[in-house]
């Protein structure tokens, strides 16, 4: 029997690693959330890099802003009579589609004369949604009219939903066009694509997208079909059928418009009111035969979204970039999943047969190359030919399977560092480990800075009496049992242990990381202290008649803090007069109780109730310090 050479065992072994890499990956792309969010932030590198995009010139967006809210009083929601008035107008000025992003759902006087007013075919109007979780509802009867398609729908990727907020039943009646305000979501809560057709029991219905499109173009509702991956729109009446390239979840990717507010005809819903009702004529020729889409903008809507270039954005620009990407043909094209999948599970094997056919310092730079190979391909894909091609999976599994065959070499100094991470974290606080990886294994920074600060003292009182009547073994227990929960404590609320002092302990907040509301955590976790110590402390007390007590002070203030010392010893920890007062604060503290001063009370005094205790002289400071006890959180 012919034994295999050592040449070609290495390269069985390379493509067995390969397919295993390969297939985990590809379970991995299936299921991991991890994997959508770096696909997601790919597509969004390219649609910022290459948002300069074309911009439909009959698109025009009415924004209710504040400068509306103030026009109407400082409420909302405006008065219907406005909003059919300015349809009204918009319909004189021969607008060829309006569409509300509104959902009209609370009943008002006005409801009959909007209604009226919705009866012109150039309208559309929003019901809201929701994902539908199991088995999708069916929609109230009056909504019937408003369904679109074949009877059988089981084939079209439609995105289930469920009928949420809906328009009052007069609008709901007389409104020509009703669409889905259906959005889609992804994991990170970017809105990067957009269904055209929901799902709301047996029947589907247009989102606002396709129903402006529909109205735009004058085509009836049924006017579409789908030929995956595309939905086809006007393929009875439109000489040129219009294409939408769908993802596998029939979703349309948006284009989205960079500096939108200079891009797109954007009005003031109040200035525009007003120019229709006394200049019509001056604005028929900027409106007659456009798209007009009319949203919330105001600070107080609510309603705003994160696209892929802009994080926060009013939610009508999600239609307004899709209605916009459909007129102006700039179609992003995603890759479908088999073409994606087809590329991941070939990087693994042809890294194997590099690593395999070459040594180490050429097949290294080979597959740097490859991988930033595959990142200008779908670099050059989307710029060019508007093709997203998702390829973090394929440069993951580049980078994964060569890293691979060298990562056994490390493996045992990896887990020796680990474990050694493990035991140092029993003792240091989890920000101090990060900037000593920082400083690296050379001269530590010991340039001190100085910093606002929460200090906290922390003392037991009674416990000298304690350890001379106990033995040393119960003294070392009792000590482990409270630095362990008081530890715990402590890093749960982003604190920084500075020491451990025999039966006290200092801590602080906002060093070396900053820390939000450092005196608020901070004072929590000193009620904390005092509960947990209590628990553990009571059998003690009964026990050995010791009256072991907590003290906590705690003060707000500047000091330095840093490392201090030299190259054979040097310890991070803080010093200055805001330390000193600390002290002052624990050791005047009444027994169980946690103290603060006045810079604390400022911050924290919205958040607990406090007593107040008779000031106390502390050294180094000429006039006396006022101090408070927080009796406890207040119920907000």
């Amino acid at each position: 029997m012919k034994v295999a050479s050592a040449a070609q065992l290495r390269i069985l072994i390379s493509l067995a690693t390969a397919l295993f890499v390969s297939v985990g990956l590809a379970l991995l792309e299936q299921r991991s959330d991890l994997v959508r969010l770096a696909s997601n932030l790919h597509f969004d590198t390219l649609a910022d890099r290459y948002a300069n995009v074309e911009v439909a010139p009959n698109i025009r967006l009415v924004a209710l802003d504040d400068r509306t809210i103030d026009d109407h009083g400082g409420e909302f929601p405006v008065k219907r009579t406005r909003h059919a008035q300015l349809l009204q107008g918009l319909t004189e000025v021969n607008a060829k589609s309006v569409t509300w992003d509104i959902v009209f759902r609370r009943e008002t006087a006005d409801d009959e004369i909007l209604a009226k007013a919705f009866e012109s075919p150039a309208s559309v109007i929003a019901f809201g949604a929701r994902p539908v979780l199991g088995q999708a509802k069916t929609p109230r009867a009056s909504f019937q009219k408003h369904r679109i398609g074949p009877d059988d729908t089981s084939h079209w990727p439609a995105l289930d939903m469920d009928v949420g907020l809906q328009p009052v039943p007069i609008l709901d009646n007389h409104v020509s066009q009703l669409a889905h305000a259906a959005v889609s979501v992804g994991v990170d809560s970017i809105h990067r694509d957009v269904p055209l057709i929901v799902r709301v029991g047996d029947h589907i219905y247009p989102s606002l997208t396709l129903a402006t499109i529909m109205v735009y173009y004058d085509l009836p509702r049924d006017d579409f079909d789908f030929d995956a991956p595309y939905l086809v729109i006007g393929p009875k009446t439109l000489e040129k059928p219009i294409k939408v390239p769908l993802d596998d979840r029939g979703h349309m990717l948006i284009r989205y418009v960079d500096d939108w507010r200079n891009a797109f005809f954007v009005q003031s819903y109040s200035t525009l009111n007003k120019s229709l009702s006394l200049f019509p004529e001056d604005l028929e020729e900027a409106f007659e035969d456009c798209i007009v889409l009319v949203g919330a903008s105001y600070a107080g809507s609510g309603d705003f979204i994160a696209t892929p270039i802009e994080g926060s954005v009013p939610g009508v620009l999600l239609t307004v970039n899709a209605v916009n990407t459909i007129v102006t043909g700039g179609f992003i094209t995603p890759a479908t999943h088999f073409v994606s999948l087809t590329v991941l599970l070939a990087m693994p094997f042809i890294v194997a047969l590099l690593f395999a056919l070459f040594r180490p310092f050429i097949a290294g730079p080979a597959l740097i190359g490859l991988a930033g190979g595959l990142i200008g391909l779908s670099d050059y894909m989307f710029g060019s030919q508007s093709y997203f091609l998702p390829t973090f999976g394929a440069v993951a599994a580049t980078v994964v399977s060569g890293l691979l065959f060298a990562l056994v070499n490390f493996v045992r100094s990896y887990m020796a560092e680990r474990k050694m991470v493990t035991v140092l974290r029993r003792f240091v606080a989890p920000s101090l480990i990060t900037e000593l990886e920082k400083s690296g294994t050379g001269r530590l920074n010991l340039q001190s800075r100085k910093r606002y600060l929460a200090i906290m003292f922390v003392d037991i009182a009674e416990f000298t009496k304690f350890s001379d009547n106990n033995d040393a073994q119960a003294v070392s227990e009792f000590l482990a049992d409270f630095y362990d929960i008081a530890l715990d404590i402590l890093f749960r609320h982003d604190g920084t242990v500075d020491k451990l002092m025999g039966d006290g302990i200092i801590a602080y907040w906002g060093a070396p990381e900053k820390v939000e509301d450092k005196e608020i955590k901070a004072v929590r976790a000193g009620l904390e202290l005092l509960e947990a110590f209590n628990e553990i402390a009571e059998p003690i007390r009964q026990k050995a008649g010791a009256a072991l007590q907590l003290r906590v002070g705690i003060n707000a203030g500047h000091a330095n803090v840093g490392y201090f010392g030299g190259d054979r010893h040097a310890a991070y920890t803080i010093i200055g007069r805001s330390v000193n007062l600390a002290s002052r604060l624990e050791s005047n503290a009444p027994h169980n109780s946690v103290v603060i001063e006045s810079y604390m009370y400022d911050a924290v005094k919205d958040h607990f109730t406090l007593e107040a205790l008779d000031p106390i002289q502390a050294k180094g400071i000429a006039k006396p310090v006022k101090v408070w006890k927080v009796v406890g959180p207040k119920n907000i």
